[in-house]
């Protein structure tokens, strides 16, 4: 089960679950293609003058299926990006693309619990020297822990600031519940733990978000050459 509440802290079982998600949506996409594909070849081996009364049902099909391969390509590209993350150590990356690349190979788990996570506004142009695979593990168990306690129907967004030598990424949740701040920094939240992990080896400290319910993940701009 995808959706299982347990810590990932190994690189392995990261990428098994992020791509047993992503495998999960792409048969998603190929399903509904198929079933709009499927109409417009009913439609059509009717008569043409059936066909052509069935003109917006038609269009209709037509767009779901581009919208649907704008998905999966979508996906695609991203599950490429983080394969890519796995070729070396420390590298230079760009912090905005990164958070984006998994706000779009997390939908899943979010959709299962009805919330919505809100891609990056207005990024800065952000770049980290660091270890990217190890980044995107703790971009991933921070949206997860937020998912664990985030009412249904509600929504992750996240801000991005840099201070110093240091970046700040925010992961704030906005629901009804006045007691998701408490659960962070607990073992209420089984992938506290992960993140914690991830955190340490980026040379980063975790704590609750200041101003909002949520999660603060604080990293070094250039990761020490040690690490």
């Amino acid at each position: 089960m995808i959706m299982k509440n347990e810590a990932i802290e190994t690189e392995s079982a990261f990428l098994g679950c992020i791509i047993a998600g992503a495998t999960h949506e792409l048969n998603n996409v190929l399903a509904v293609i198929q079933e709009s594909a499927g109409l417009v070849e009913d439609l059509l081996l009717f008569s043409p003058q059936t066909a052509l009364s069935s003109g917006e049902a038609i269009s209709n099909s037509l767009d779901s299926i581009n919208s649907q391969i704008q998905r999966g390509v979508g996906l695609l590209t991203q599950l490429n990006r983080l394969a890519h993350c796995s070729d070396g150590g420390k590298q230079e990356i760009d912090l905005g693309t990164a958070l984006e690349g998994m706000t779009v190979l997390c939908q899943r788990f979010a959709k299962m619990k009805n919330v919505e996570i809100l891609p990056l506004e207005a990024a800065p142009d952000l770049k980290l020297t660091t270890r990217p695979l190890v980044l995107q593990m703790a971009i991933f168990s921070a949206i997860r822990a937020c998912l664990d306690v985030v009412d249904t129907d509600g929504r992750i967004r996240m801000e991005l600031t840099k201070t110093d030598n240091w970046v700040d990424i925010c992961f704030l949740i906005e629901d009804n519940s006045p007691d998701s701040r408490m659960s962070f920094g607990s073992d209420t939240s089984p992938h506290w733990k992960a993140l914690l992990f991830s955190a340490g080896q980026l040379q980063g400290t975790v704590k609750p978000a200041l101003s909002n319910s949520g999660i603060m993940l604080q990293l070094p701009i250039c990761l020490d050459s040690t690490f």
